[in-house]
C-alpha cells in the first residue's frame, strides 16, 4: 500500500495524456496539425501535448486548440523536458518524426502505446523494442497530410482542419495591406524555400508576374522571409520584371504571413512552409 502512494504520481493520472512527437521542418510541422487535431476531436478529455524543436516555436499559435506545446532546444540539455516526459504517464504516444531521439523520448514516455510509422521502425532494430504499435501507412502512397492522419487512425478523414488566426494578428495584417495599398481579390507569388534546389528561375517568375498583372490585371503581391538568400533571389525576382508588385517579405511572422495567404485570390510559389500554410487556409 506505502509503495502505490509512493509511485502514485508516476504511474496513475485522473487525466488521459497522449503525447505526440514532431521534432522536424516547419513545414512538416504544418502538414501535421489536421492529425493533431483529429487527434484532440477523437479524445476531447484528454491533455494533448506535442514536443517541437524550438525553430518551430513561431508556430505554436497555430496548434489546435487545448494542444500544448513541449519545446526542445538544440544545443541545450533539456532537463525539464525530459524531466516531464520522465515523470508524466502518457497513455499514448505517436512519433511523427521516426529518428532516434524521438523514439527515446517515446520510450522514456512510459506510454502503454507507442505508434510509430513502419518506415522508421525498419530502419533500427533497437526502434522495434520501443514500439509496441506499427503504421503500416506508405509515404509514397499518401499525401503527407493523409501519412500523419494514418498514425493517429484517422485515415481517410478529411483533413478539415484551420488554424484559429489571434483577433492582434488579424489587426496587424489589415494595417499591413491598408499601408500597402493592397485590394481585395490580390494574387500572392512566395518564390522563396528553405533549400537551394527548391528554387525556379527568377526570369520564370517574372514572366508568370508579366502574365498575372498585365495580362490579367491582376494585384500581385510578393512574400518571403528576410533571409539574405530568399531577399537575393527576390530582387531577381523584381529586376526581371516590369511589372507592378508590392513587396511584402520579411513583413510579418508565420502566423501573420499564415492570416495574408487566407485573405489572398491565389498562391504561387514552390515547395516550401508558405504554401503549406496557404494550403491549411484552404487558399488556391
Amino acid at each position: 500500500m506505502r509503495l502505490a502512494l509512493i509511485c502514485g504520481n508516476r504511474y496513475a493520472s485522473p487525466v488521459e495524456k497522449i503525447l505526440a512527437l514532431q521534432l522536424k521542418r516547419i513545414g512538416d510541422v504544418i502538414l501535421t496539425l489536421p492529425a493533431l487535431a483529429a487527434l484532440r476531436g477523437s479524445r476531447p478529455q484528454a491533455e494533448v501535448s506535442v514536443v517541437l524543436v524550438d525553430g518551430c516555436g513561431a508556430l505554436v499559435p497555430l496548434l489546435p486548440e487545448g494542444v500544448r506545446p513541449l519545446l526542445y532546444r538544440r544545443g541545450k540539455l533539456n532537463a525539464s523536458l525530459w524531466r516531464e516526459l520522465a515523470l508524466s504517464r502518457y497513455s499514448a504516444c505517436y512519433d511523427f518524426t521516426g529518428n532516434d531521439r524521438s523514439a527515446l523520448m517515446a520510450r522514456l514516455s512510459g506510454a502503454e502505446e507507442k505508434v510509430s510509422f513502419r518506415k522508421a521502425i525498419d530502419k533500427r532494430a533497437a526502434r522495434r523494442r520501443v514500439f509496441n504499435r506499427v503504421c503500416e501507412a506508405s509515404v509514397r502512397d499518401h499525401h503527407t497530410i493523409d501519412y500523419h492522419l494514418a498514425l493517429v487512425g484517422a485515415e481517410g478523414a478529411v483533413p478539415s482542419f484551420r488554424p484559429e488566426i489571434p483577433a492582434e494578428t488579424r489587426r496587424q495584417i489589415d494595417q499591413l495591406l491598408a499601408g500597402a495599398g493592397v485590394t481585395v481579390g490580390f494574387v500572392v507569388i512566395h518564390p522563396g524555400s528553405a533549400r537551394d534546389e527548391k528554387y525556379w528561375p527568377a526570369d520564370r517568375w517574372a514572366e508568370v508576374i508579366d502574365h498575372l498583372a498585365g495580362d490579367r490585371g491582376l494585384q500581385v503581391v510578393v512574400t518571403g522571409s528576410p533571409e539574405a538568400r530568399e531577399q537575393l533571389h527576390l530582387a531577381a525576382v523584381k529586376s526581371a520584371t516590369g511589372a507592378p508588385l508590392i513587396d511584402l517579405s520579411g513583413k510579418s511572422d508565420l502566423v501573420g504571413l499564415t492570416e495574408l495567404l487566407g485573405r489572398a485570390r491565389l498562391v504561387l510559389g514552390v515547395d516550401s512552409a508558405a504554401m503549406h500554410l496557404a494550403a491549411l487556409s484552404e487558399t488556391p
